[in-house]
């Protein structure tokens, strides 16, 4: 496996990983979007620099076979895409009781944050995003059960996913900077 190097200005060294900090345990991830670019950039990303298993899919039949065949700890999905959108993905995979879905989106506006949270997921970041800040919601959806909500551009909070234990209207600032 290669390594990923990246200049770190600040520091003047060259970090061999300079994300493995925020993201502690490997995952399995399942990677639907129907750009073979993205897909490329994701699974490589966490394959090499944070030893995930990744899985790649370019439509939802395609993502649906590969749930079915194998376990996955998260599911990161766009939403336009051709055939079964990643709306409509999400809903399917929460009735199935699948795992949490983080959606992607080039389309970041409150009507599609509001759709893809009421589609059941638990994320929806802008593209581009900032790997650091995909791999550190990633961690908190995953491991706490987290709902991420924020605009790109805006301080980040939280809400717990697990309605009546009164905390889900709870919202903390995950971080005092913007991304």
């Amino acid at each position: 496996m290669s390594q990923v190097r990246v200049y770190n200005e600040a520091s003047n060294k060259t970090d061999i990983n300079p994300f493995k900090e925020a993201f502690m345990t490997p995952k399995r991830i399942l990677i639907v979007d129907d750009d073979p670019q993205i897909l490329d950039l994701l699974a490589t990303f966490f394959a090499h620099c944070h030893n995930s298993r990744t899985c790649k899919a370019q439509d939802s039949e395609t993502a649906f076979k590969e749930l079915h065949r194998k376990p996955f700890d998260v599911i990161l999905t766009n939403i336009h895409r051709p055939g079964m959108d990643g709306l409509a993905f999400t809903r399917r995979v929460c009735r199935l009781s699948g795992p949490p879905v983080m959606v992607l989106t080039g389309d970041f506006n409150p009507m599609a944050q509001q759709q893809a949270f009421a589609s059941g997921a638990l994320a929806c970041l802008r593209k581009p995003v900032k790997l650091s800040q995909l791999v550190e919601i990633m961690e908190l959806v995953v491991s706490k059960g987290m709902h991420y909500i924020g605009t790109g551009d805006k301080a980040k909070s939280l809400k717990t996913k697990h309605p009546g234990d009164g905390s889900e209207n709870m919202r903390q600032p995950l971080r005092k900077t913007c991304y």
